[in-house]
C-alpha cells in the first residue's frame, strides 16, 4: 500500500477517491483539469514525465530541465482544463504557514489552522539557464505524505 498516516477508515475513503481519479483519467484518456498529485502512487514519476515531455518538445537537454511552480488563486475544484504548458496539480497542504491568495505570499500560520490547503499549483518546466521573472522565489521541498524522509518531490 502507499504511504499514509491515516486511520483505516480514512485510508479506505482516500483509496476510493484515488481509484475514482485514476478510473476517470483512464476512461477519458486525457489528463484531468487538475491532477491530485498526492493521490498518485509515485508523484515523482509524474513530474519526471512532465520534464521529459518538455525536454523533447523544446529540444532541451533533459539534465538541464527543472520544475517551477506557481501557486494560483484557484480552489481545487475550479480548473476547467490543463494549461498549455505544464500541469495543474492539487492536494497539497502547508505546514507551519498559510497561503495568502490576495498578496500571493506565505504568511504566518493562523491560530488553530494546523494544515491549510494550498490552492491549485501550476507546475511547469524551465531550463536552468532561463531567468526567473516575477520573483522572488522560495526553494523548498514538497512532501507528498506527512512523513518526512524520502517522500519529497
Amino acid at each position: 500500500a502507499y504511504d499514509s498516516l491515516k486511520s483505516l477508515g480514512a485510508w479506505f475513503i482516500d483509496l476510493l477517491e484515488r481509484i475514482e481519479q485514476l478510473s476517470s483519467w483512464g476512461e477519458a484518456l486525457r489528463m484531468p483539469a487538475s491532477v491530485w498529485i498526492a493521490a498518485l502512487f509515485n508523484p515523482t514519476a509524474y513530474i519526471t514525465a512532465l520534464k521529459q515531455v518538455a525536454a523533447r518538445t523544446n529540444q532541451w537537454p533533459l539534465e538541464r530541465v527543472m520544475t517551477l511552480t506557481k501557486v494560483t488563486s484557484m480552489d481545487w475544484d475550479q480548473p476547467k482544463q490543463q494549461p498549455e504548458f505544464g500541469s495543474h496539480i492539487h492536494g497539497l497542504y502547508i505546514d507551519g504557514a498559510t497561503w495568502d491568495s490576495s498578496s500571493e505570499f506565505l504568511r504566518d500560520q493562523r491560530v488553530k489552522e494546523l494544515h491549510p490547503r494550498l490552492p491549485v499549483v501550476h507546475l511547469t518546466t524551465i531550463t536552468q539557464s532561463m531567468s526567473l521573472e516575477g520573483g522572488p522565489y522560495f526553494e523548498c521541498p514538497v512532501f507528498y505524505t506527512a512523513r518526512r524522509g524520502q517522500s519529497f518531490v
